[in-house]
């Protein structure tokens, strides 16, 4: 069925992306009408189906649609050169308060179904995610100078505590009501706090 939707030009299906993302992330899986969504889009019911078989059909196409742009885009930008965990992470956390203000319509969608609680799509959507996150912080890890840490700490829990100090972060600006934008990043507070806790966690955890 998606294929059909992908023969559509390009301002519609964003305009129909745009409507879906919107509806279910102000409103949660359940409560999210379709009606509302194809009034918004301009389209009518029949055709929304037409392209998706379902509710459950449209909401999974976006979480793929949404987590195919972000990772591309993501990835795309890191600097894999880099081989110093800390200023790597520094990087990419720039790198999503940058996507956060390019793309707030998916971020709002993807924030919403971290937290979905709708039983018929709980379960799918914590594997996806899992699925997400491991082959994430697989490519993350790539070539990484493990000989700059501390050689009585294991390794793996350096960076443990390293990918929870920047999660935290994360997550503190993604509840944020307002997106950071771009031009704030770089003399920010954010980036001010982060490397306040980069600096912590070299002067505790590195040589």
């Amino acid at each position: 069925m998606a294929s059909k939707f992908l023969a559509l030009d390009h301002t519609k299906q964003q305009q129909i992306l745009n409507a879906a993302m919107k509806e279910f992330a102000l409103k949660g899986y359940k409560a999210a009408s379709t009606n509302q969504i194809v009034e918004t889009a301009g389209i009518s019911k029949g055709l929304l189906f037409h392209y998706f078989s379902n509710k459950q059909g449209l909401y999974f196409y976006l979480y793929d649609y949404c987590v195919d742009v972000i990772l591309e885009d993501f990835f795309g930008q890191i600097d894999f050169d880099q081989k110093d965990i800390l200023l790597r992470f520094r990087e990419m956390f720039l790198i999503k308060l940058r996507l956060m203000n390019k793309y707030p319509v998916i971020f709002d969608f993807l924030i919403a179904a971290n937290v979905e609680e709708a039983t018929e799509i709980k379960d799918k959507l914590n594997s996806l995610n899992q699925e997400i996150i491991r082959d994430s912080y697989l490519k993350m890890f790539t070539s990484v100078d493990e000989s700059l840490f501390r050689s009585d700490i294991d390794p793996s829990k350096v960076l443990d505590i390293i990918i929870w100090t920047i999660e935290g972060i994360s997550n503190k600006v993604q509840a944020q009501e307002n997106h950071i934008k771009a031009e704030e990043l770089r003399n920010g507070k954010t980036l001010q706090e982060l490397d306040g806790y980069l600096e912590i966690l070299r002067k505790t955890l590195y040589n």
